[in-house]
Order: structure tokens, then sequence, then C-alpha cells
């Protein structure tokens, strides 16, 4: 998947206006986030688990998307429901030799 493709999937999961600018950073700091939690993207994408990736970082740019405002509040959100879960199982995923 190209990143134009991804960038279209994540802004139609998140329900991002086409007129925001910075989705593409939100996007990258998802994906740097996720690396530094031993997820291996091009691991992953090799094995066919793509869209379990796609899916924690589309759910993660959603998170810090709708939360964008809150950076002073003390009304801060939790992290999505089942992303933890899923970036565990990405760290097994990317450890693990396909048999």
């Amino acid at each position: 998947m190209d990143r134009q493709q991804k960038v279209e999937k994540v802004k139609l999961y998140a329900r991002i206006d086409d007129d925001f600018e910075n989705i593409e950073d939100y996007i990258n700091a998802a994906e740097e986030y996720i690396s530094s939690c031993g997820v291996n993207e091009a691991k992953l994408v090799k094995d066919g688990r793509e869209e379990l990736y796609l899916l924690s970082v589309k759910m993660l740019t959603k998170h810090w998307y709708d939360n964008r405002d809150l950076s002073m509040s003390t009304n801060k959100k939790e992290m999505p429901l089942g992303f933890n879960a899923l970036v565990n199982k990405l760290q097994f995923l990317s450890r693990e030799s396909v048999v």
C-alpha cells in the first residue's frame, strides 16, 4: 500500500476532514511510537499482517486527533480500547518466525 492510500484509510477511519493539514505528521508520529514499542512494520507487511499494523496506526492517530485540543486539560482520554493488546500482539508477531 502506498503512502497516499494509507493516509486516506486513516482519514476515513478517524473521520478527518480533507482540510486537516497535519494528518501526515500524526501518522508519522503514530508509526514512530508503535515502532518504538518493538513492532516491525516491514516484517508484518512481509508476513501478510499489514492490516493489523494499519489498525494500530489508525487507532493511535484517531486518538491523538480527537484529543489534540485537550493538551492543557485535566480531562485527558485513555488510549483506545484494545490498543495496548493489539500492540502486544504486533510485538509478538514481529519476533515470531513464519512457519
